[in-house]
């Protein structure tokens, strides 16, 4: 017999407990028994619940507000308004509801409960006339978004163009990918080409299947973020050697890039760096794989890398900011639910003591590279200006905010800088 319980624990997991929905749900199938069917319901309710959050909590705590945020009531309460309002069979979700909250032994009427979510359920969400008085709290709601990212938005973009950014965050991204130069089979892609001055970026379209491409599976092709190739096509490396550290790494595709960029140098040498072991292992895997001999991969903490590595030593660093992935949002809906404004500022205050960390690495005319998902002020602008005043001895090369509604893909900012004494 089927319930919602695997739902309201993926919920508790994720708005609760702060875990992301791609972990939640694998969490939850590594440990329950579910059908094929069941668990791609599972996903679709769950990623359908994150992405209306803000109109299906504006309902639920309007029509239930004796219940907590972090309640299992009412996370069961989301998830059965937003089937109701998807068209689900009435009486098949009431029995499902019921079971449910027989089940977890919740608090209350659930036939009252479900009478009265049944009713809210026969029409679409409406926004509420009282909030037209404040133009902000009213547009957040009908975006889907929080009301203080609508300000920092307006604010960076004026307010057209935020519209576009705020649909384009609730919509999944195309897929960029590269040439692994270290194949020899031929191969091509639909999509779109970025001539970029060191090889061809292939942008796939979003509802490209890309497990089913022969090239991609057979390693011809791998994925980059395009803000990544984008920041490293601004990069001028003169000489014979090329020692890069790329710090705070969580897929070794940029170590590949590099490699493959620079692979004809006498002295190259790319070290990326994990903090987590699961991340480290499986990059070895996917680097042997592809043949990327002159990468060598480090599993530890950015505190530690000194240990490791020498100041003033490395032609290259690269930092993957620890950002609250705001311009990959599109594919992960546990972003934006709960996201408060101390989370941003918090954000540019790690990431700033981040870049301060990494600067010391560089060697007098190397280059320190900046990434992270950000697109607000708070984690691209804010992040350059604090680092420049507190490392006088570091020069702005090039910056890019690259935003969602752009090219259809993932958000992000890069900021190249160059050590200058």
């Amino acid at each position: 017999m089927q319930d919602y319980s695997l739902e309201v624990l993926a919920l508790r997991r994720i708005l609760g407990q702060g875990k992301t929905y791609r972990e939640t749900i694998f969490r939850i199938l590594s440990a329950e028994r579910v059908s094929t069917s069941s668990v791609l319901e599972l996903k679709r309710t769950v990623f359908g619940v994150l992405r209306r959050y803000f109109s299906l909590s504006h309902d639920v705590e309007k029509n239930f507000p004796s219940y907590g945020r972090d309640s299992d009531e009412r996370y069961l309460l989301l998830l059965t308004l937003f089937l109701l309002r998807q068209k689900k069979e009435r009486e098949e979700v009431k029995e499902n509801f019921l079971r449910t909250f027989s089940g977890l032994r919740l608090v209350g009427d659930p036939s009252f409960l479900f009478d009265r979510l049944s009713e809210l359920g026969k029409t679409a969400f409406l926004l509420p006339e009282e909030l037209k008085a404040s133009p902000y709290a009213y547009n957040a709601l009908a975006l889907e978004i929080p009301e203080f990212l609508l300000h920092d938005l307006v604010f960076s973009y004026g307010a057209e163009k935020s519209k576009g950014i705020a649909l384009s965050l609730r919509e999944m991204p195309s897929a960029v990918y590269v040439r692994n130069v270290f194949s020899s089979a031929d191969g091509s892609l639909p999509g779109r080409i970025y001539a970029l001055k060191r090889g061809h970026a292939f942008l796939l379209p979003k509802d490209c299947n890309t497990r089913k491409i022969p090239e991609i599976v057979k390693r011809t092709f791998y994925p980059v973020d395009l803000i990544k190739l984008l920041a490293i096509d601004q990069l001028s490396i003169d000489g014979l050697s090329f020692q890069a550290l790329l710090l705070n790494q969580r897929t070794p595709f940029l170590a590949a890039y590099l490699d493959g960029i620079y692979q004809d140098l006498p002295q190259i040498s790319v070290t990326p760096v994990f903090v987590k072991e699961q991340r480290y292992r499986s990059s070895i895997e996917w680097l042997k794989e592809i043949g990327s001999k002159n990468v060598k991969p480090l599993l530890s903490s950015l505190e530690l890398a000194k240990t490791y590595f020498p100041e003033e030593s490395m032609d290259f660093v690269a930092l993957q900011g620890d950002d609250v992935f705001l311009g990959k949002a599109g594919m992960r809906p546990d972003v934006l639910p709960d996201l408060t404004k101390k989370d941003m500022q918090e954000s540019f205050s790690r990431q700033t003591n981040q870049l301060l960390q990494a600067s010391p690495f560089v060697k007098k005319g190397g280059f320190l590279l900046f990434l992270n998902a950000g697109i607000t002020m708070e984690e691209t602008r804010n992040v350059r200006e604090s680092f420049l005043s507190l490392r006088k001895n570091f020069e702005l090369v090039a910056d890019h905010v690259l935003l969602p509604i752009d090219e259809g893909t993932e958000g992000g900012y890069f900021a190249l800088f160059r050590r200058v004494s």
